[in-house]
């Protein structure tokens, strides 16, 4: 049986390097990643699609913007709500501050804040001159999370990214300072800066989520927040969502293998927010302290380390584990492994990786959760162990224990309960809640899309995908009723009867069914709006193109495309200048929607169940993805695939099956090598 060592190796085939692959093509644009350290690091040997995701997130983000809903649930009138009988409700505040719960459109909105410290496990913002940080730097990753809890649950969120700048005063005192003293010290600043203006914005706010913030800095910005208690929810989806999203899917696992939460062992890489969110869930769900091994970069978290002695969350977690204790042997007929620290506590010894892996007790949980990368894939995962389940962070892998599933739905049911604060049975809650809706299996309209283990509750389904609407119900009216139990709901007051309890669920239920309603109609409307909006905006280049009716489109712009560089990969492979002659328009360019007019006469030979229909699926597939990377050479590809006769096709079955053509895309594009000889058998061999 292969190994994660033989695994990872044959996974990640090095390519040349991009600059000397495309010299000879200096003069065709193609999609070069960022010149940061993790491109650094994960550049030789990407796959085409991982490439082509990269390059997609960057055209749709430039094309589209933001587009956070701003519709009207009811129309309003102006006098009413503005001036000036408007003045009624400000006296309303001023006479009875507690009107401010009922009379504003506090409990209709979330906060999302980041101080930019910790961005998606990238790391830091970069650095301004005057030390403060870009943390605008996370902005992207926020407007991402304020469209997902819009999708999700209908919350219209703020995304706000932090800037921390230091005082003269604290300058001065830094240099006075030096090495490990004046880093902790300025980290200590920041978190409390920052705390401390999101305490400002608070009182606007029902629900306020702290986002990729330093796992160390966690204890002083909740700290600091805590001021806000019994006016609005703050949560850390790094910390607390981390920790139900995991806990859903471990009692799946625990569950379908027969398990009970009291009982598992669980080793835990990692000390950071979204450690602590998990070790907290997992005693939240019955796992005693005592098994829950968690390691730090220092090595594991013992009742002796006295180094952590500042550090509340790891004196917390270090409890019933003695000194002496080491990962391999706690490893050792364990239950689950998860990785929340770094990729590489996986990947840098994959050998000791997969001993530790081949220890675990039968059918274990293997969440290798760090984002973006998880470092390890399902297949690498049953090349060791056949019988594990498998759950990352990744949302294109089987089984996204992203903790999208439990912020947005969570959030959602705190707003409805307007409640002051998320105490444990509300997250406990949420995590019963997604078991329920992972239990009925994926929704009717998603199950042909799915692979065949996939389409129903079981070792490759643990967790539903984030954006299923039968969330709302079982998860965010879960949390809200459980917000009433738990004493937080502020409309309920001191005191609540049975009778209260009662007519809050059914408020509840009833807020369930608008809310539903409202994500329907918004996700149905959203394609409709966008597809106007881009057809105003875009006229010209207006051309959406999908592989078959149904999916969603590849693209809905089609790219510009120099003529110039089109036609100098056209002939590289071939193709005649008459054969491209209709797709020039009256100014001598390429016309605008050229690329959709060429990929559509392809779409018929990749329709239906046939050998051949599949292999014409995947070729378009590859097109398209090479299409993301370098427009202009995926239409040349396209236009050349058009002219291969029906005759020629035994022979060469595919685009690729032609030396010219193969030379070309992998002297521009050498990430489509694996792929292209992954899906089709007899391509010629290239150098």
């Amino acid at each position: 049986m292969l190994g994660f060592a033989s695994t990872f190796s044959s996974v990640a085939i090095a390519a040349p390097a991009l600059a000397a692959t495309s010299q000879p093509f200096a003069e065709v644009d193609r999609y070069r990643l960022p010149e940061t350290d993790y491109f650094a690091g994960i550049r030789r040997g990407m796959p085409l699609h991982t490439l082509a995701g990269y390059a997609s997130a960057e055209t749709r983000v430039g094309l589209v913007g933001t587009n956070l809903r701003t519709d009207f649930y009811i129309d309003m009138s102006g006098p009413l709500e503005y001036s000036p009988f408007g003045a009624a409700l400000v006296e309303r505040v001023r006479e009875d501050p507690q009107a401010v719960h009922t009379m504003t459109g506090k409990w209709e909105r979330a906060l999302v804040a980041s101080p930019g410290t910790a961005i998606l496990g990238l790391g830091a913002a970069p650095r301004m001159s005057d030390g403060a940080l870009r943390a605008e730097a996370a902005d992207a990753i926020m407007e991402g999370k304020a469209k997902y809890f819009l999708r999700t649950a209908g919350v219209r969120t703020d995304p706000i990214c932090i800037r921390t700048h230091l005082t003269p005063d604290q300058r001065s005192e830094l240099s006075r300072l030096e090495g490990w003293a004046r880093d902790e010290q300025e980290r200590v600043w920041r978190a409390e800066t920052f705390a401390r203006t999101v305490l400002a914005l608070g009182g606007n706010y029902g629900f306020i989520n702290v986002e990729d913030a330093q796992g160390k800095d966690l204890p002083i910005i909740l700290g600091i927040l805590e001021a806000l208690q019994g006016e609005a929810a703050v949560w850390s989806d790094d910390k607390q969502g981390t920790g139900v999203i995991t806990a859903a899917a471990m009692l799946a696992w625990t569950e379908l293998t027969d398990r009970k939460m009291a009982d598992i062992r669980v080793v835990l890489f990692g000390a950071g927010a979204g450690a602590m969110g998990v070790y907290d869930e997992l005693l939240n769900h019955g796992v005693r302290p005592e098994n829950i091994l968690v390691t730090d970069r220092r090595g594991v978290l013992h009742e002796d380390r006295t180094d952590i002695n500042g550090d509340p969350f790891k004196i917390k977690m270090r409890q019933g584990i003695p000194e002496g204790t080491t990962v391999e042997g706690f490893a050792k007929g364990a239950d689950a492994l998860i990785n929340l620290g770094v990729r590489e506590t996986l990947t840098g010894d994959l050998a000791w990786t997969e001993q530790i892996t081949r220890s675990l007790a039968p059918n274990p949980f293997f969440g290798p959760m760090t984002n973006p990368d998880p470092g390890i894939t399902p297949a690498m995962l049953r090349n060791v162990r056949e019988d594990a389940f498998y759950g990352s962070g990744n949302q294109v892998h089987e089984n996204p224990v992203n903790n999208f599933t439990a912020f947005g739905y969570i959030g959602a049911g705190a707003l409805m309960a307007r409640a002051g604060g998320v105490g444990p049975s509300m997250t406990v809650a949420a995590a019963h809640g997604i078991l329920e809706v992972a239990k009925m299996g994926p929704p009717r309209a998603l199950l042909d899309k799915l692979p065949p283990e996939q389409r129903e509750f079981g070792r490759y389904w643990l967790v539903p995908r984030p954006d299923d609407i039968r969330l709302i119900q079982h998860e965010a009216g879960a949390v809200a009723k459980a917000a009433a139990r738990e004493g937080l709901a502020l409309l309920l007051g001191a005191h609540p009867t049975r009778r209260d309890f009662g007519l809050f669920d059914d408020e509840i239920d009833e807020l369930v069914r608008a809310r539903t309603a409202l994500v329907n109609d918004m996700r149905r409307g959203a394609e409709s709006h966008g597809r106007r909006y881009l057809k105003k905006r875009y006229p010209k280049q207006f051309a959406p193109f999908a592989i078959s009716e149904g999916d969603t489109p590849a693209y809905y712009v089609a790219p510009q495309i120099d003529r110039s560089q089109f036609e100098g990969l056209a002939h590289r492979m071939g193709i005649k200048e008459e054969r491209w002659n209709d797709l020039i328009g009256a100014d001598d360019a390429l016309k605008p929607k050229a690329l959709t007019t060429v990929l559509k006469r392809l779409k018929p030979a990749a329709q239906g169940d046939t050998d051949e229909a599949k292999r014409a699926r995947r070729e378009l597939e590859i097109i398209l993805q090479i299409t993301e990377i370098c427009p202009a050479l995926g239409l040349a590809l396209a236009l050349r695939r058009t002219r291969v006769r029906p005759e020629n096709l035994a022979e060469r079955p595919t685009v690729f099956h032609r030396e010219a053509v193969l030379r070309t895309v992998l002297r521009v594009v050498p990430e489509a090598r694996k792929g292209i000889y992954a899906a089709f058998e007899d391509v010629p061999e290239v150098s």
